[in-house]
């Protein structure tokens, strides 16, 4: 068989939690990279070189599905002068290392990459010279074109828990609270509270019976209207983000669940409002995510369609499973809420808003 060493054939596999498969080789050199499975192509198509690379290197049986990317090797590898990068779906067989890699080389471990949370990346890839540059090509071929990036606001754009946080501080010190109440309140608030999504009613009820000296709960809950909101904190990289995708090109909006005043006011603290195209609350529509149509009226106040636009929010069933519905692209940041065990991964995912940054950039450059 003559081997073709110009390019090397590179079988991008991904789970469907958009993880893809890494194998490490040790060469007798001491050098010890991550690498793409892959290889020269033999007497072959494109298609079975990959196959046949995948199954050798992985022990994975694969399907091709298409052609990722085509790049130049840069910086150089020493031996391909490009990488031809193929997506591949698992058909079956466990992923193990192939051992052998040549008469200077052994296959001796895997990794599930998280392919778009760069954040969670090892550092050993983080600083890779080959990889890197692959990875981030990898995520931008993966984005569909958009138009539009819409935002989710509690625990996306305003980081809930250090607003709460604030509020509480304010109202111990408003409520005279010992540092031991204080700190018992905070807890017995953060367990009723569920992120919001317990009625105001039913917490400071709870919190009234409990620790009687704070007052009624009618006046927990004046309190609460009057302060819980008036100094509220961004999410890290949030005006970074919406800045970027504004200078971009992008449309931008958000998309928010919850009562007029109440998402106004955080609204205002944040100075949202003027940072983005349309705002679109759930209590001022009559309707709430995960309704289709809230998320149309806010791709249609864009003038954009829905497929254009990118939904970014924490909630898996309000937020991810709201925008699929409607007919948007999603993408789930995950921050304090679990995803459903019942409910399909989603098709992109981030843990923090500056990976978002470096996703749409790249987009930008292919």
């Amino acid at each position: 068989m003559s081997a073709e060493r110009h390019t090397r054939y590179q079988a991008v596999i991904l789970r469907d939690d958009n993880a893809m498969l890494l194998v490490r080789c040790i060469f007798s050199d001491g050098r010890d990279w991550w690498m793409i499975p892959g290889g020269g192509r033999e007497d072959e198509t494109e298609e079975e070189c990959i196959v046949r690379e995948a199954r050798e290197e992985t022990g994975l049986d694969v399907r091709v599905e298409r052609l990722l990317v085509d790049l130049p090797a840069d910086p150089p590898d020493g031996t391909y002068v490009r990488w031809r990068s193929f997506l591949c779906r698992v058909l079956g067989g466990e992923a193990a290392p192939g051992g052998g890699e040549g008469s200077n080389a052994q296959l001796v471990d895997t990794m599930w990459l998280p392919l778009f949370d760069a954040c969670a990346w090892p550092d050993v890839i983080a600083n890779d010279p080959f990889l890197f540059p692959q990875l981030h090509a990898f995520r931008a071929a993966l984005l569909p074109p958009l138009d539009a990036i819409i935002f989710d606001l509690d625990d996306t754009l305003l980081d809930r828990r250090a607003t709460i946080d604030t509020y509480l501080a304010g109202s111990a010190q408003r409520l005279g609270l010992t540092p031991d109440v204080a700190a018992a309140y905070r807890t017995r608030f953060i367990a009723l509270d569920n992120a919001g999504y317990t009625p105001r009613a039913t917490v400071f009820g709870a919190l009234a019976a409990e620790f009687p000296m704070c007052g009624s709960s009618e006046s927990l809950v004046a309190d609460w209207i009057a302060s819980a909101f008036s100094d509220c904190k961004f999410m890290e990289d949030a005006t970074g983000v919406i800045a970027w995708c504004k200078n971009a090109g992008y449309c931008t909006g958000i998309i928010t669940n919850g009562p007029s005043g109440m998402q106004r006011a955080k609204l205002k603290s944040l100075g949202l409002e003027a940072l983005v195209d349309v705002v679109v609350v759930s209590g001022e529509e009559g309707i709430h995510k995960p309704a289709a149509e809230l998320f149309h009226r806010a791709a249609n106040r864009l003038g954009v369609d829905p497929s254009k636009c990118l939904y970014v929010g924490d909630n898996p069933v309000n937020d991810v499973g709201g925008a699929l519905g409607a007919g948007m692209h999603a993408l789930w940041l995950e921050t304090d809420m679990p995803w459903p065990a019942e409910m399909p991964r989603p098709p992109h995912s981030i843990r923090s808003l500056s990976a978002l940054m470096r996703i749409l950039h790249s987009a930008r450059e292919l």
